[in-house]
């Protein structure tokens, strides 16, 4: 168990604006020194535990989707828009790779299937990974979407007689909890992923029922961590309290790198 005090630890993942992560640690502790350097030392290592996680997830989904990208037969059905064939790919897709979500658009970015629903039609051209994809290039990151929300996920385009003819998108939405759990089963700490400062995904139990949905309790550090974390890129401690718990609170802001 990582404790960057000297009691029982919460960490929870902040996803603000997209641009940034954050993590969020937090004690029912009070804490009246300063960082000590067995502090800092823990705080990276769980920053580390994080960022890795994440990188593994980006790396994973982008080579499962240039190797589902191979078959001919997905080649063929997106041709004849062989609806069938191409929902039964997308749901072996998400089976087989452990993805919430599985998605086939057309080479203008219009989705021609979903694994995860019975939309399509619509374009997610406005992904920056989808216009990646159409233009040739395969990627992976952390994304918003438009039905999957907060999300890591992979697109590579599909070939046909080396012509571009559409794209494969495939992920993980943070609101399926999966990432928090895996976090919290690694850390034994409590874990919590926010968009802006809203929680999206937590491991943290209030009420009887996980507290998704539930925003950040202290005015104070509502406005701060957007402003001091995202924008200045700066570590911001604060004592606050959690659903009326009192906590001395770090964020740590860690940028995305490119794989």
């Amino acid at each position: 168990m990582i404790s960057l005090f000297s009691g029982k630890m919460c960490l929870l993942v902040v996803c603000i604006f997209i641009a940034f992560l954050c993590i969020f640690c937090t004690s029912n502790y009070f804490i009246r020194e300063g960082f000590s350097e067995s502090f800092n030392k823990e705080l990276h290592i769980v920053r580390n535990m994080v960022s890795g996680k994440i990188n593994d997830l980006r790396i994973r989904f982008l080579q499962e989707a240039e190797l589902l990208e191979r078959d001919r037969e997905l080649k063929e059905a997106i041709l004849s828009r062989n609806h069938e064939v191409l929902r039964e790919f997308c749901l072996e897709a998400k089976r087989h790779c452990h993805a919430s979500f599985a998605t086939i658009t057309d080479e203008k970015g219009i989705v021609i299937i979903r694994g995860q629903s019975n939309k399509s039609g619509d374009s997610i051209l406005v992904n920056p990974i989808i216009q990646d994809a159409l233009k040739g290039i395969g990627v992976s990151d952390i994304v918003l979407l438009k039905n999957n929300g907060l999300s890591v996920a992979a697109a590579t385009p599909i070939y046909y007689e080396n012509k571009i003819i559409g794209s494969l998108l495939l992920g993980e939405s943070f609101s399926t909890n999966n990432f928090v759990d895996t976090i919290k089963m690694m850390s034994d700490l409590e874990t919590t992923i926010f968009l802006k400062t809203k929680r999206i995904s937590t491991t943290i139990i209030h009420n009887g029922v996980r507290a998704v949905g539930t925003k950040i309790e202290d005015a104070n550090v509502e406005k701060s961590v957007p402003r001091i974390v995202v924008v200045s890129l700066k570590i911001f401690f604060s004592i606050s309290t959690v659903f009326s718990t009192f906590a001395s609170s770090i964020f740590v802001p860690t940028a995305r790198t490119p794989l």
